[in-house]
């Protein structure tokens, strides 16, 4: 989920990822979903590029200053993104595939821009990856109240590909 591999499109196609992740829990009730809608384009056999749609959709009980809990609902533009990938060489044919990877975000209260180098290997049907990770934020809640981040990760993930559509794996953050 967010190990990236080096694959990229070919010259020309398209696809279209609707992606929804859910959270729920914490003490009262909560219920968030976010959706990015991805169109993803092959430039070239070796560039291509992603736009992203954001929203947030959130459902919690939250208690007044008088003590009453009442649910609030909120559907949220979370910004737009912008990615880019350039493969360098090729996981099966060449000894490592390598790749370079850069996305920036656009947001009502934040700004941000994530960089990553990508490695992986094909052996079969095992796929091994690795990436390192750096991304630069800044948010702007309030106001005069501006917040900087920055955040340096380094993902490692294996998965087992049993055909096109289907595959285990573990990843480690």
């Amino acid at each position: 989920t967010y190990t990236y591999e080096t694959a990229t499109l070919n010259a020309g196609d398209v696809e279209l990822e609707p992606w929804t992740t859910y959270r729920a829990g914490r003490e009262r009730y909560y219920s968030r979903f976010d959706q990015r809608l991805e169109l993803e384009v092959g430039v070239t056999d070796h560039l291509m590029s992603a736009w992203y749609l954001n929203l947030t959709a959130v459902a919690a009980d939250v208690e007044d200053d008088a003590g009453v809990v009442a649910r609030e609902r909120e559907l949220e533009f979370a910004g737009v993104s912008s990615e880019w990938k350039l493969k360098l060489t090729d996981p099966v044919a060449d000894p490592l595939g390598t790749a370079l990877y850069v996305e920036g975000t656009l947001a009502p209260t934040e700004a941000a821009v994530e960089g990553k180098v990508l490695l992986d290997k094909r052996v079969g049907p095992l796929l091994l990856a690795g990436n390192l990770a750096g991304e630069y934020e800044r948010s702007w809640e309030a106001r005069g109240e501006i917040e900087d981040e920055i955040e340096l990760v380094t993902l490692l993930a294996a998965a087992w590909l049993f055909d096109e559509r289907a595959s285990i794996g573990l990843e480690l953050r």
